[in-house]
């Protein structure tokens, strides 16, 4: 069964793309399309191949595909607190979408985790304004034990609404 098949049902759907779990039949058609970027990352900064994260990614309960007319743009997931990403091609032409979606999936993990806690490799600045637009702060600088410079990314999840109230104008009768 091909990744348009799959019968899972949507965790999420907001702009046209669907959250749902990854599975053994989206690994193909993900790995397919994963951008060069997503792979580099993974073979330079990690030293895996990407192809073997995406088979160990099965093995992890929160772990979900992005999908637009059956086909994974993106795999992302959440543990204990740490999300990350990896990022297909077919994501470029909807990126907009995702972006506009994005905050539905933090809202989401922030049904599991109270602070979300993301690493990305200091090289991908695109990723960096996503999650500034999504209220992550950056908070460290790390350096792997192989030289490479990463970004820990961090966001809160206030119980009430972070929202200014300002006195009201005075008004001159």
């Amino acid at each position: 069964m091909d990744s348009a098949n799959s019968m899972a049902k949507p965790i999420l759907e907001k702009c046209g793309l669907q959250l749902v779990p990854f599975e053994r039949d989206h690994v193909m058609p993900f790995f397919s399309d994963m951008s060069l970027e997503s792979k580099r990352e993974l073979r330079v900064a990690y030293g895996i191949e990407p192809l073997d994260a995406l088979f160990m990614a099965l093995e992890h309960k929160m772990v979900y595909a992005v999908i637009r007319n059956g086909h994974p743009l993106a795999v992302t997931g959440l543990d204990k607190g740490f999300m990350w990403a990896l990022f297909g091609n077919g994501l470029r032409r909807n990126w907009y979408r995702f972006v506009k979606a994005s905050p539905a999936l933090i809202s989401y993990y922030h049904g599991f985790e109270p602070e979300l806690v993301c690493d990305i490799w200091a090289r991908n600045g695109m990723i960096a304004q996503w999650l500034a637009h999504l209220g992550f702060e950056p908070v460290a600088q790390l350096d792997s034990d192989s030289g490479h410079e990463f970004v820990r990314f961090v966001r809160c999840h206030y119980e009430t609404p972070r929202v200014l109230n300002f006195p009201s104008r005075p008004v001159i009768h």
